[in-house]
């Protein structure tokens, strides 16, 4: 009976599953405060959901959040913008595959959103909320990485695989007195803001990472009289340390920051409002990687016996490069017949994405949803909702790409030309961690398949005529020899033939 010893080693990877979807309703019966004005023609609507706190019981996903929900209207006066807010809480529970251990990651995205007025002072706002969750499951496996005994030859190649560290999250909060330059009129409402969280730099010491940013803050309000609009920007910087646990100095991390809630309190000077006490609730997500070399058998013979191989072909997934790329594209707004005389600012949305592939690089196509608030020549009061696609090189390419990209909008430049176009200058900052997910069909067993020896010559040559680019390792398989004594015989010391020759085949037994 043939004596075959098997060596294995435990391989971790993880495995993405098809992504969970979700919807939840937005319904609000709304009755506008008294210091509004009565409603005459609705503008536009929008909705931003905000995830504040994500938990995984069981096999459940508990997601609690608030869609901050802002309608633009006008009343008598077409020159006066008048605005409402108001913050919809959520709470959604997902069903998650069960039985393994898993990475969650989720977002929540404004499916549709809309108003009618009922009444001159009431609203009825419906939509709707698309929640899309991303589940990567742990999985094991025991590779096969060395054999020995009845005269058994394995084929291996070198496989750098990332295996990812648990997912770490912190919540906490910053605040800051944002105020107003003397030039600004004076403060009414909020028309619009974009909170977000550019990450600076991170290291990890000592099992801990220290991370650096900033609150990119961007405020667009309406003046006393509703009559101007005023924008400003504020930078507050932001310093934490997370726990990361096994990590070290060659541990790639990628720390993702995200701005959750902003609440904000009046700060008032001589019955003027000077500025804002901003209150910025942040949650930093820390994404770790440790890459890890083995040796994958491909193939595999004996030299005595029959053997069957058993072969099992997984997509396993490594990292290509950490991305940070900035781009500044150039987007085109066509706002002809629409009477745009001067444009007071732009809200700008970035919707879901994708990841296509060509022959040099992969590109993340981007689209983005433009609010442009503006005057006409009679100073009436302008809405214009544009969607406007662009794309980003990530100067890397994959055979099999995985990329969970984070975007935020560093600043935004806008410029009226004189075809009746706005140009928007975003700066945009694209960042995340590229993998490959090649599929890897690899030898995990050998079974031999009869105690039956394979016949042996009675001449320890043989002779055999090898093409240009044949495989020694076949040659190889096909004589029942070693293929390290076929390349020692012929003096070889590539895999591959490197010309048309006459081979000596040694007989070799064990």
């Amino acid at each position: 009976m043939a004596e075959l010893e098997l060596i294995k080693e435990s391989v971790v990877y993880y495995e993405a599953l098809s992504d969970l979807f979700s919807e939840q309703p937005v319904e609000l019966d709304y009755l506008l405060p008294d210091r509004c004005p009565d409603m005459v023609t609705i503008l536009k609507t929008e909705a931003t959901p905000m995830l504040t706190e994500k938990k995984i019981s069981g096999d459940k996903l508990y997601l609690d959040g608030f869609a901050e929900i802002y309608v633009y209207y006008l009343s008598e006066d077409p020159s006066v913008l008048c605005t409402v807010s108001q913050s919809l809480p959520f709470s959604r529970v997902i069903d998650l595959p069960g039985g393994e251990e898993k990475t969650v990651s989720a977002e929540a995205k404004t499916e549709f959103i809309g108003a009618r007025a009922v009444t001159p002072r009431r609203l009825d706002i419906r939509g709707g909320i698309r929640f899309t969750v991303k589940v990567d499951v742990k999985k094991t496996f025991s590779s096969l990485s060395d054999a020995s005994g009845s005269g058994i030859r394995l084929r291996s190649t070198p496989l750098t695989l990332s295996e990812p560290l648990p997912v770490m999250e912190k919540n906490f909060s910053v605040t800051d007195d944002c105020i107003f330059p003397d030039s600004l009129s004076p403060y009414g409402e909020t028309l619009f803001y974009r909170a977000q969280l550019l990450i600076t730099d991170q290291k990890i010491l000592n099992g801990k990472a220290v991370v650096k940013g900033e609150i990119l803050y961007h405020l667009c309000y309406l003046s006393t009289d509703g009559k101007s609009i005023e924008k400003a920007d504020f930078s507050i910087p932001v310093s934490q340390i997370l726990d990361i646990a096994d990590a070290n100095e060659d541990t790639l991390l990628e720390i993702r920051g995200e701005v959750t809630k902003v609440t904000t309190e009046e700060k008032t000077e001589k019955d003027r409002v000077k500025g804002l006490f901003v209150e910025f609730s942040v949650r930093l997500t820390a994404f770790a990687f440790q890459s890890r070399s083995i040796l994958y058998v491909t193939d595999s013979f004996s030299t005595r016996y029959l053997l069957e191989p058993v072969t099992e072909t997984l997509s396993l997934r490594k990292v290509v490069a950490p991305i940070s790329t900035v781009s500044v594209p150039r987007l085109k707004a066509d706002v002809s017949g629409q009477n745009i005389v001067r444009v007071e600012d732009i809200s700008l949305r970035l919707l879901d994405g994708s990841l296509e592939k060509n022959d040099a690089s992969l590109t993340y196509q981007v689209t983005a949803a433009a609010t442009i608030f503006g005057k006409d020549e009679n100073g009436s009061v302008v809405v214009i909702e544009r969607l406007l696609p662009f794309s980003i090189s990530l100067n890397e390419t994959a055979s099999n790409p995985y990329f969970l990209p984070a975007l935020l909008i560093r600043s935004l430049t806008f410029t009226f030309l004189g075809d009746e176009s706005i140009e928007i200058q975003p700066e945009i900052h694209l960042s995340g961690i590229l993998c490959d997910v090649p599929k890897v069909t690899m030898v995990t067993g050998l079974t031999v398949t009869g105690e039956k020896e394979r016949p042996q010559s009675d001449v320890a040559l043989r002779l055999y005529k090898g093409e240009k680019g044949e495989d020694i390792w076949e040659i190889a398989k096909r004589f029942s020899t070693s293929p390290s004594a076929i390349r020692e015989e012929n003096e070889l010391t590539d895999e591959t033939l490197p010309e048309r020759m006459t081979l000596l085949i040694p007989i070799v037994e064990d």
